[in-house]
């Protein structure tokens, strides 16, 4: 018998011929060595055994051969195929899920404001004592993108109802402070290069050097406006309500209109020009002061009506370079008002050293301004500049530092005088301001 078992052994392993990669031919191999159990009888002849066995093995070698061959496909197949790798795998799955995502309103909607903590003195030659006082100005607003053409935004503010001034002075037995619908637009991208914007918005026009001759800082225009910008190309335009209700008691309606056209080029790697024109048309001759009763330096009739209109052609460039590693820059901006012949011209320039925006960052300012009594229509200019009238004349001194970002220190002093045209003198009026803000 151990002559017969060695001679079955031995054929059946030979007649396998098994590869060590086919796993699956040699667990089917033990399987059916294991499942083999021949009984021998020991009355069973020798040549009877060996037959029986030669036909066992013919069989099983059949099974494996066709094994083999299974085995041989499968791992052609697997040879022509791209392994899934981890990283494409983390890929695809990212990539679907940014597919079916919905922005959330984190994505849509932004927050953003700012808060300014002021110390003023003013000297008015026409007071008989100086004035101090502490202010604040907060501003708060919610920009939503609609969907990918429409965008709105509403804004609160402190400063209660005045136009060209969101300060607010404290006082009163820390009594309750006003707060006002500062910003509500809405804005509709008619293509990449054109926008429409109705309600009560920023103002579009652009102020060279950031400078405020023609429009306060604060001054939210409220009507509609365009704007277009293509490459070094821009042109905005705006119908601006003064007054819009004729019920609106002794107020009479008026709309006003601008234009403003520019462009910016680059005059060599570290030279920029910018330069523009606008026109303004404020057709009030004959109308009350729409706000505080105030002509504020515009020649008036006796029954205090405006006595002129105002369409003011603007002219303007700046130029931006670098000193070393620190920012200048410089401008001009000129004005006339083309319905009158005189008291009718105004003009500034300043310069600038360094930018205060980044942390530890600095900045230093000189401007000059010269504005004739009815050069502008006063109720929109600057609101420090000697107490927010035309008809003056001074300089203005700042130096700002920014100890991190979004907080900029600064202290700012305006030498000015004003009336000269209307009183037949000048009367001097400076103003200091100490001002910290802080944005986000």
């Amino acid at each position: 018998m151990s002559f017969l078992k060695c001679v079955f052994w031995s054929t059946l392993l030979n007649k396998c011929q098994l590869r060590t990669t086919s796993v699956v031919s040699v667990i089917f191999l033990v399987g059916c060595l294991i499942f083999l159990q021949i009984p021998l009888n020991a009355a069973t002849s020798e040549s009877a055994i060996i037959e029986q066995l030669q036909k066992q093995i013919v069989a099983l070698s059949a099974r494996i051969t066709a094994l083999e061959q299974t085995d041989v496909q499968i791992s052609h197949q697997l040879s022509n195929t791209e392994p899934l790798r981890p990283e494409k795998a983390q890929l695809d799955i990212a990539s679907s899920v940014t597919s079916s995502k919905t922005p959330s309103w984190s994505e849509r909607i932004k927050l953003k404001g700012d808060l300014r903590s002021r110390y003023e003195n003013i000297e008015d030659d026409l007071k008989s004592e100086d004035r101090n006082r502490h202010r604040v100005r907060a501003r708060l607003a919610i920009l939503a993108d609609i969907s990918d053409r429409w965008s709105t935004g509403i804004g609160l503010a402190t400063g209660g109802d005045a136009p060209v001034s969101s300060n607010q002075t404290l006082g009163g037995g820390a009594s309750t402070k006003d707060i006002g619908l500062d910003l509500a637009y809405i804005n509709f991208a008619v293509s990449n290069e054109l926008s429409l914007t109705s309600g009560k918005f920023g103002n579009p026009f652009y102020q060279v050097g950031g400078y405020h001759m023609l429009w306060d800082s604060d001054y939210r225009p409220e009507g509609f406006a365009f704007s277009y910008s293509k490459k070094n190309l821009w042109a905005t335009g705006m119908i601006h309500f003064l007054e819009s209700d004729d019920g609106a008691g002794s107020k009479d309606t008026e709309t006003s209109y601008g234009l403003q056209t520019g462009f910016s080029h680059s005059v060599s790697a570290d030279m920029s020009l910018v330069g523009g024109i606008s026109y303004y048309q404020f057709n009030v001759k004959g109308s009350h002061p729409f706000f505080g009763n105030s002509p504020l330096g515009n020649t008036v009739t006796a029954q205090g009506t405006y006595a002129q209109n105002y369409q003011q052609m603007e002219i303007f460039a700046e130029l931006s370079t670098n000193v070393g590693e620190l920012p200048l820059s410089g401008f001009i901006d000129y004005v006339n008002n083309l319905d009158i012949n005189e008291q009718d011209t105004g003009w500034a320039a300043g310069i600038k050293l360094g930018k205060a925006s980044a942390a530890n960052t600095w900045e230093i300012v000189y401007r000059y301004q010269n504005l004739e009594a009815d050069a502008v229509y006063a109720a929109t200019t600057d609101s420090d500049f000697a107490g927010g009238r035309s008809d003056n004349r001074g300089h203005l001194l700042q130096a700002a530092y920014a100890p991190y970002k979004n907080t900029k220190f600064s202290v700012k002093y305006l030498i000015t005088d004003y009336g000269k045209h209307n009183s037949g003198f000048a009367t001097d009026y400076n103003r200091l301001q100490v001002d910290l803000a802080l944005k986000f």
